[in-house]
């Protein structure tokens, strides 16, 4: 078994380092994200991309087969800063990682990105971790939803505030045809 990376494509989406290194149950498993835009990868212990989907390669702003055979900080850059020391404790613990959220400007973008990470071991027979799946939601677009609420709610609550003021000032002077008395009040 060569541990070089090698090109090998179960799907059109799906891209692998070597064809040994997804078992059956995992081919299923990469066959269904391979059709959806979850990003979907397995690591091996040094965290080296053994296979990913084009989901992901698309989130990570490089190309499925140049991901094969380097490593999580090869791809993220500084993200993975953070990300390496939560996979590693997946592979020391044999503990999922569940609903991991990150932002980061990737080299490979303009702008902030934002994503979801959930991992999950991949134990051999004998119960050892020897890779690790992860799953990869991009939530870019809905933080970007998320602040554009914000700012409308924002605009809408000063609006209110300026439509309020106006309201007590008309009702003040619709009372008191007074403008001395009317002013005073105001």
């Amino acid at each position: 078994m060569s541990t070089e990376a090698v090109a090998f494509e179960a799907s059109d989406l799906n891209v692998s380092a070597r064809p040994e290194a997804l078992t059956e149950p995992e081919k299923l498993l990469a066959a269904y994200f391979s059709s959806s835009t979850i990003g979907l990868c397995i690591l091996d212990p040094n965290l080296r991309y053994l296979s990913i989907n084009n989901a992901l390669a698309e989130i990570n702003g490089i190309p499925a087969p140049e991901h094969l055979g380097k490593t999580v900080r090869d791809i993220l850059g500084d993200f993975a800063d953070v990300a390496e020391p939560e996979l590693r404790r997946v592979f020391l613990t044999g503990e999922p990682l569940v609903n991991l959220e990150g932002s980061a400007v990737l080299a490979t973008r303009t702008g902030a990105s934002h994503w979801v990470a959930n991992s999950f071991p991949i134990k051999d027979a004998a119960g050892n971790v020897t890779r690790i799946a992860v799953v990869v939601v991009e939530t870019t677009a809905q933080k970007r939803l998320e602040q554009s609420l914000k700012d409308v709610a924002g605009k809408l609550r000063k609006e209110m505030d300026r439509l309020q003021m106006l309201l007590d000032v008309s009702s003040i002077m619709a009372s008191n045809w007074n403008l001395q008395q009317a002013f005073q009040q105001i």
